[in-house]
């Protein structure tokens, strides 16, 4: 009781959880002896629901050091992007997860090429690549020291000097780009490989061949891209998964299909 007023101060918790402040006040009548309950002027804030649906392997994007607030603006950037190209955002998400080993970092290399080109050891790759990749002019080392090798391939797609070329940046600028800054790079070798324009509405199939055989991409999901035989057959022989027909764009583009299914249990949405 209150003196004075005939007030009687009630703790919340009796009323629930949607009552405001820490007690709720009201004046006993004459005619009850009881005092009516005091509405509460507002209620407590409501918490909006999104109603986009999750976006595969995003919690590994907010797993990163850039946190909630760099994978909120990857969201939307991936989705805006692929909406404006007729493109599942899940399938560039989960083709984004296969090139970086699911770590989407912008920096994840992958060296295997230089090694069976024999002409680093493990060891040494990194250290003397980016050695090289400060001191080549136009920021492509290959035209320097290892002419005609095989490129070190890093980032979200894995860009290659040839990567670079095309949307008329250096190895270097793109390898020091954080992930939003690389994901602009990543539209930009799509376009210029003509997603949207020349393929439109296009399936994972055709979207990874945009980065693994450009000149390929239209080719039919069972077509022949390799033919037994051939230098790039033998390279990616392993890719042969039925043993007949040679390499078709289907069982170069598998692995896709993995990591769209696996990438369902890794979905969030932050928009």
């Amino acid at each position: 009781m209150v003196s004075g007023n005939n007030t009687i101060a009630v703790p919340v918790y009796i009323f629930g959880g949607a009552l405001v402040g820490n007690f709720v006040y009201h004046k006993a009548t004459p005619h009850t002896g009881r005092a009516p309950i005091q509405r509460p002027s507002r209620q407590a804030p409501r918490i909006p629901i999104s109603t986009k649906p999750p976006l595969s392997w995003l919690n590994n994007v907010i797993g990163l050091r850039g946190g909630v607030a760099q994978a909120r603006t990857f969201e939307r950037k991936v989705r805006n992007y692929c909406r404006q190209r007729g493109v599942n955002p899940n399938h560039l998400m989960s083709l984004m997860a296969l090139e970086t080993g699911r770590s989407f970092e912008p920096k994840q290399a992958n060296m295997q090429k230089y090694k069976e080109a024999g002409k680093w050891k493990d060891a040494d790759i990194k250290e003397k690549y980016l050695n090289a990749l400060m001191k080549a002019p136009n920021g492509h080392p290959e035209e320097v020291e290892y002419p005609n090798t095989y490129p070190y391939a890093f980032g979200l797609i894995q860009f290659t000097s040839i990567a670079a070329i095309l949307i008329g940046r250096t190895l270097w600028e793109i390898y020091n780009a954080d992930l939003n800054q690389q994901f602009e790079f990543v539209k930009m070798y799509l376009d210029k490989q003509g997603l949207g324009t020349k393929y439109k509405n296009s399936d994972q199939y055709t979207l990874y061949m945009l980065i693994f055989a450009p000149s390929k991409a239209n080719v039919g999901k069972n077509d022949t891209v390799y033919a037994v035989g051939s230098t790039a057959y033998k390279k990616n022989k392993s890719l042969d998964t039925d043993g007949r027909n040679g390499i078709t764009k289907k069982e170069i583009a598998h692995r896709v299909d993995r990591h769209i299914n696996e990438g369902k249990y890794h979905a969030k949405t932050l928009l």
